[in-house]
This record gives C-alpha cells, sequence and structure tokens, in this order.
C-alpha cells in the first residue's frame, strides 16, 4: 500500500480512469473541489481552475474521456471532457429534475456511455427512489430503487446494483425484478461498494462489531 497524498487535506473518493493512467477524487485543497494524480503521485493538479463546487464521487465515462460527479450547488451534477489529465472546456451541466424537492446524485454511466445512473435525494438528503439519465436527450427515467444510495451499472448495460445501507441488490431495468445479494448483519453498515470491470467481481465494506472482507462474484444476465 502506497500513500500518494499527503497533509491537512481531506482527500477522498478515488476513481481510477479507465486506462489506470489518473485517479480523479475529491478534495478541500482547490475551491473547485475536484483533483487528478497519477498512480505513482505525480502530476497532482486542480481540475475546476478558477470555479467553486461541491463536487462528491467523480466517476469516469467508460472511454476515458469525460468525468461526471454530483454537486450540491445550484447547478447540479456536470460533466467535464478531458484530455492528458487536463480539461477540455468548461463543466457541461445535467439538466434538472422536474420534480424541484429532488436532486439527482449521479454514481455510474452505462457500459456504452449514453446513460448515467444514480440516486434521487429529497431536500432531507434522504434516497428515495432511482434514475436513469438520459445524455442524448437529457431526459430522466425514474426507477423503483428505495433507498439505495449509489446505483453502479453491470457490464451488460441492464442490470443495476443498488447499494443501501443494509443491503446490496440486483436490479433488471428490463423486467423491474430486484434480488437481494448482501444483507448487513443486525446492527451492521454497508458502506462503499465497488465492481471490477468485468463485472464477475464485487467488493464492499461493511461496519460491524467485527470486520471482514467478502468477495461476491455475479452471474452473466440470461
Amino acid at each position: 500500500m502506497r500513500q500518494l497524498t499527503e497533509g491537512p487535506h481531506r482527500d477522498r473518493q478515488g476513481a481510477f480512469s479507465p486506462d489506470g493512467a489518473w485517479i480523479a477524487f475529491q478534495t478541500d485543497r482547490w475551491p473547485g473541489k475536484l483533483a487528478l494524480i497519477r498512480p505513482d503521485g505525480s502530476g497532482l493538479s486542480e481540475v475546476l481552475p478558477g470555479r467553486t463546487t461541491s463536487v462528491f464521487n467523480p466517476f469516469w465515462s467508460p472511454d476515458g474521456r469525460c468525468l461526471a460527479s454530483g454537486n450540491t450547488d445550484a447547478d447540479g451534477p456536470f460533466l467535464l471532457e478531458l484530455a492528458d489529465g487536463r480539461p477540455v472546456g468548461a463543466p457541461s451541466f445535467l439538466a434538472p429534475v422536474a420534480d424541484a424537492d429532488l436532486d439527482f446524485w449521479p454514481s455510474s454511466f452505462s457500459p456504452d456511455g449514453r446513460r448515467i445512473a444514480g440516486a434521487l435525494y429529497s431536500a432531507a438528503a434522504n434516497p428515495v427512489g432511482g434514475a436513469v439519465y438520459s445524455l442524448e436527450d437529457r431526459s430522466y427515467r425514474r426507477i423503483p430503487t428505495g433507498d439505495a444510495g449509489t446505483l453502479l451499472f453491470l457490464p451488460d448495460g441492464r442490470r443495476l446494483l443498488l447499494v443501501s445501507g443494509r443491503q446490496i441488490r440486483l436490479f433488471d431495468l428490463e423486467t423491474v425484478g430486484i434480488r437481494t445479494l448482501v444483507t448487513a448483519p443486525e446492527g451492521g453498515e454497508i458502506g462503499a461498494a465497488a465492481l471490477s470491470p468485468d463485472g464477475r467481481v464485487l467488493a464492499w465494506h461493511e461496519s460491524t462489531d467485527e470486520s471482514d472482507i467478502w468477495l461476491a462474484e455475479l452471474e452473466k444476465a440470461p
């Protein structure tokens, strides 16, 4: 294990680019709150110079040309095109949700890069369902994902992993069926979860009275 950043800053939510050349992360080093660094610790740079934002959970498009991020400011979530670790132009903001009382918190691209999945949060900052955003027509398809705060596309583009405080479930966009994969024990809580690029391995953080690490292999869609 190697430490890449240091100092009094809060550097969190790291995400590898698809080619492994860069790690994007949320930080309080700069007003823009978004930074890049190479896996060897070089190339630390600010991504949104001259901007003040409240970004969280940055993640990459499948082709590695774009970063998406949640943003609790009035402008909402955005996309930012990158080339060799440098921004190309200004951020492009997603369309607002039709229900003004809800905010879209994005968390993953579809494998073809044409859709973004995320949770819908109430004004009280509680997840109350999910949505899939179309980049082509800038519309939202609302889906019944309950209290899941993170939605992750599987490589088939048809299914989503739903990560909530107590469970990880599998959601089928075609049948709207839901199947529970993981349930935390009584008193336990599930934190971050991540899926391998081929969709075969799922890793997650679980906090209980004791600490364990689990792996789960996902079956292919029929």
